[in-house]
């Protein structure tokens, strides 16, 4: 009995204990059912003030959304109505300026035409009256000289005839002397008939020359000038007589005998003072027809310089014309080229403006495809958590792409009507630096007909103060052909700079040609990117479709029974737990739905000390885990809140 009761002892001690424990377990297992069902009531209250922020805060945003794009789209209305009205705005002012532009140039090209007409035709005037004063004033020195030697061929046959009579009575000694004399004279004779038959050559030439440039220059105007005039008629027989009379004294000296030349030695020995005379004359008469020739020489240089100058001038005025054609060819090749160019940007434009509306168009369903779609999201967020945010992600991606590629066709735009401004006014530039070109050439030209004008003037002067005085030409030779040789210098150098003048032009003309074909290049590149953004436009487009089928396909087949706040709030709940919270939440909720088996497992698990401390480190972290869990809900759905607003800023 001593040892039952000192057995009970113990027995009722552990009773006891257990029975504490079994209290204290079931008080702290009422405590952590009340904390989780206050946890439950505080998150359920919290999702549903959520849920509620979440709608206020999307209609909210779909009302800033309406407005922001109500705002845009009256935006892009105005600048595109202000762009478009500055657009024609600046067409029809650059046609004007073009047109203006043209007026001018064909206006002062057909004015430089009538003045280069006017100074052409007073230049081949003068030349003609300058020719024809040339013409007569040689046939008049002509005479001149014809007359001097006829009266020096009277007086050498009288002086022959004399020496004739007197050489009959001189002695044989001076036959020889004689005989040598008269093939001195006989030389003479010669050589004046060659001059004679050189000058009428060169005359014939000089009639040539004249009938040519007449030809080449005026094309026949001066048919008559080639004719012989009645002077050069009589010229030519009075030379013909001559060639006769020498021809007579030259058989009358050959037909005499020696005999009667032994006769005239003693005559010639008389005359030997007058031969010396005569000697001093024809140096004298020599002299007189070297000075003359000279001055015909320096009058065919000078004619021929003369005449190369002009027809020099003639080919600069061809060149210039040319020059002035190919000019005009090339302006209107450009403005043909800038018409073209301008029909083409017209053509972009208005594709750009068909891409613009086909985007808003797609923008719009777009955005029907979302509202569309909204009631369908959160049951494919229960079914699949991550499709419909990835497919709004890429919608969002998608229109901020289109919204970027729009803003960059607007900046392409206006960077293009920037460069047409500066384009119209380089070429406007262009234009008046080559009529300001056209317009000095013009007056160098004139400049250059108004000195060889005074040249031929000058010259005129000279060659009758020549002719008049021929004895000073020795002395002013050096002072002509040095004001000969400054004239040529200078028409030289203005010839030169023309030359200088037309490789700039030609220059100038090859450097508009390689902008035009930079500017095709240009075109030719932004139309390929143009058709590259469409290739975009249309992929992007094809990807909307495909999205929109995607959203409909999905809406139709997960449409639940219950409301969408209820389906709301299962999807917020069930995704923004993270799998282990998950876990742990329903563990805890069958234990706290299955009282009984609580009780069981506690009695099981109670059968030692270690048993004890298990349970309430259970218990401690079963609490710290729904506390954690509820902070965690907590901080997930106000992550997901700031997710949405950051997303609908981005869009």
């Amino acid at each position: 009995m001593a040892e039952q009761k000192g057995t009970e002892q113990p027995n009722a001690e552990v009773t006891a204990m257990v029975e504490a424990a079994v209290k204290e377990e079931r008080e702290r297992w009422e405590r952590a059912m009340a904390t989780s069902s206050m946890v439950s009531e505080e998150s359920a209250k919290r999702v549903e003030e959520l849920t509620e922020q979440l709608s206020s805060m999307r209609e909210k945003m779909k009302a800033l959304e309406e407005d922001h794009e109500r705002k845009l789209k009256e935006r892009e209305q105005e600048l595109v109505s202000s762009k478009e009205e500055e657009i024609k705005r600046i067409k029809i002012e650059c046609i004007e300026r073009e047109k203006n532009a043209a007026r001018r140039a064909k206006e002062e090209h057909e004015n430089n035409i009538k003045l280069e007409r006017q100074a052409t035709g007073k230049a081949l005037e003068q030349h003609e009256q300058d020719l024809e004063e040339k013409f007569q004033l040689r046939m008049k020195e002509a005479m001149m000289s014809k007359e001097q030697l006829q009266q020096e061929l009277q007086s050498a046959q009288e002086r022959i005839a004399a020496l004739e009579a007197q050489a009959e009575k001189e002695n044989e000694e001076m036959v020889a002397k004689y005989k040598e004399q008269v093939k001195r004279e006989k030389a003479r004779s010669r050589k004046s008939e060659k001059n004679l038959e050189a000058a009428q050559f060169e005359v014939e030439q000089l009639k040539r020359k004249l009938a040519e440039k007449n030809k080449l220059q005026f094309q026949g105007s001066f048919e008559d000038i080639s004719r012989e005039s009645p002077e050069v008629a009589k010229l030519h027989k009075q030379i013909e007589a001559y060639k006769n009379e020498t021809k007579h004294l030259r058989l009358q000296i050959d037909a005499r005998n020696p005999e009667k030349l032994v006769e005239f030695e003693g005559k010639l020995k008389m005359q030997g003072e007058e031969q010396e005379k005569l000697k001093e004359e024809i140096k004298t008469l020599k002299t007189i027809m070297s000075r003359q020739e000279r001055i015909i020489q320096a009058n065919k240089d000078i004619d021929a310089e003369y005449a190369n100058k002009i027809q020099s001038f003639v080919g600069d005025l061809q060149i210039s014309r040319e020059e002035t054609r190919r000019v005009k060819e090339k302006l209107e090749i450009a403005e043909k080229a800038l018409k073209s160019r301008q029909a083409i940007e017209e053509q972009l434009r208005q594709r750009a403006e068909r891409a613009e509306k086909k985007c808003k168009a797609a923008e719009a369903k777009v955005k029907e495809a979302k509202n569309s779609s909204g009631e369908g999201e959160p049951v494919a967020a229960t079914a699949s958590p991550g499709v419909s945010s990835e497919q709004a992600e890429m919608m969002q991606k998608k229109l901020s792409t289109i919204e970027a590629a729009r803003e960059s066709d607007k900046k392409l735009h206006k960077l293009k009507l920037k460069e047409k401004a500066e384009q119209m006014k380089a070429l406007q530039e262009q234009v008046d630096m080559k009529e300001a070109a056209l317009q000095s050439k013009v007056n160098e030209n004139r400049a250059l007909s108004l000195q060889v004008a005074e040249l031929q003037r000058k010259v005129h002067g000279k060659a009758q103060e020549e002719s008049a005085s021929p004895m000073r030409e020795d002395k002013h030779k050096a002072s002509r052909n040095g004001g000969k040789h400054g004239e040529s210098d200078k028409l030289r150098e203005e010839s030169t700079k023309l030359k200088a003048e037309n490789e700039q032009l030609r220059k100038k003309e090859t450097k508009l040609e390689k902008q035009v074909e930079d500017l095709k290049s240009e075109l030719s590149e932004k139309e390929y990117e143009l058709s590259s953004a469409k290739d975009e436009l249309e992929e992007l487009k094809n990807e909307v479709e495909a999205l929109k089928e995607k959203l409909n396909s999905t809406s139709v087949k997960d449409k639940p029974a219950k409301t969408p706040t209820s389906l709301m709030e299962m999807a917020d709940q069930h995704a923004l737990l993270p799998p282990e919270a998950r876990s742990r939440h329903r563990s805890v909720k069958s234990r706290g739905r299955n009282g009984e088996q609580k009780g069981e497992s506690v009695m099981k698990v109670l059968g030692d000390d270690e048993g004890k401390v298990d349970t309430t480190s259970n218990s401690v972290d079963m609490e710290e885990s729904i506390d954690v869990d509820g902070a965690r809900g907590e901080e997930t759905l106000d992550g997901s809140l700031v997710e949405e607003l950051i997303m609908h800023d981005e869009a």
